[in-house]
């Protein structure tokens, strides 16, 4: 059990009027984790985290509530602290430094295949590359002074040619430091329990920021009921997703194929394909040359204008 200083759902709602999220819902202690205390907290506004630090300094803390809340503005999928209604990230509860953070989506991994490891890659180069913007800074908790003070505590219980290693390598380690190395906030706890992963629903007339290596752009199924229920909906769909997920492949520079109606729902000669689509969409006449069309192939004329980089090839 990872919840070293208790704290009541009386005591949580008391402290919870400090901050905008409003009125306690349901508090959980989380069993996993070895340093901190942690719960999961609902509230009327949302779902978050809280922390009661059990062994960090208080005077440590800032910088790394500072660094999520700038990893979080550019972008990075990591949990962004709540500040208080006086604007302050960390607080005290029950005699112990506490945090309140958003609480994310998705489910760890204990078995990640090679696709998983490349997504949580991709996301490391770029948290790595947000946190040059970040202004703190704290000492290496693990550097030399570290190695030092472990390498005392250790010592009563190691023979004599492993003290004699131990020492060698602290000397040999001593000898490299590279201070002129780039320097910067790395993921230095990265177990599979610290990352999560999920399904993402996505309006694709929004941007959308994911690592892939390849992107199919679909058209829905051939129901003229369904598509012209919402018609703004549909050409924005249609035009703005086209651009966004271009504008994906673009960026990530790699292929993506653009399916408008004709390549989806097959060819009008073939009535046998036609008749499927119509009793699959529940439309007594499935025609793939509509009204949606004109919109849809604009997608697919957007693929043949847009400047493209080398590796990325538009299909239309």
């Amino acid at each position: 059990m990872s919840v070293y200083t208790t704290v009541t759902e009386a005591e949580l709602a008391a402290w919870l009027r400090a901050y905008p999220v409003g009125m306690l819902v349901a508090l959980q202690p989380i069993a996993k984790g070895i340093e901190n205390s942690n719960f999961f907290v609902t509230t009327t506004q949302g779902r978050y985290v809280l922390t009661l630090f059990e062994r960090l300094a208080p005077e440590e803390l800032p910088f790394y509530l500072e660094l999520m809340s700038h990893l979080a503005r550019h972008g990075i999928p990591c949990p962004a602290p709540i500040a208080d209604r006086n604007g302050a990230l960390l607080s005290s509860l029950n005699g112990k430094p506490a945090a309140l953070v958003t609480r994310l989506p998705g489910v760890s991994v204990e078995a990640p295949s090679a696709a998983h490891c490349a997504s949580l890659g991709a996301l490391l180069a770029r948290m790595h590359l947000a946190g040059r913007g970040f202004a703190g800074g704290l000492e290496n908790p693990r550097g030399p002074k570290w190695w030092r003070l472990a390498a005392r505590d250790v010592r009563p219980f190691l023979n004599a040619a492993q003290v004699n290693r131990l020492e060698e390598e602290l000397r040999f380690q001593s000898l490299y430091r590279l201070p002129d190395l780039p320097r910067g906030p790395v993921h230095a706890d990265l177990f599979r329990d610290n990352a999560l992963f999920e399904f993402m629903r996505h309006d694709i007339t929004w941007p959308l920021y994911v690592e892939v290596d390849r992107i199919y752009n679909l058209a829905c199924p051939a129901s003229p009921v369904h598509y012209q229920f919402d018609p703004v909906q549909t050409t924005k769909t249609s035009v703005h997703g086209a651009i966004n997920m271009l504008g994906l492949a673009k960026r990530l520079k790699v292929r993506i194929l653009q399916a408008s109606t004709s390549e989806v729902y097959g060819d009008p000669a073939d009535q046998q394909a036609i008749a499927a689509l119509s009793a699959v969409s529940g439309e007594r006449s499935v025609v793939p040359i509509n009204c949606r069309t004109p919109i849809e192939e604009f997608g697919s004329l957007h693929c043949l204008t847009m400047q493209l980089p080398e590796g990325a090839l538009a299909n239309a």
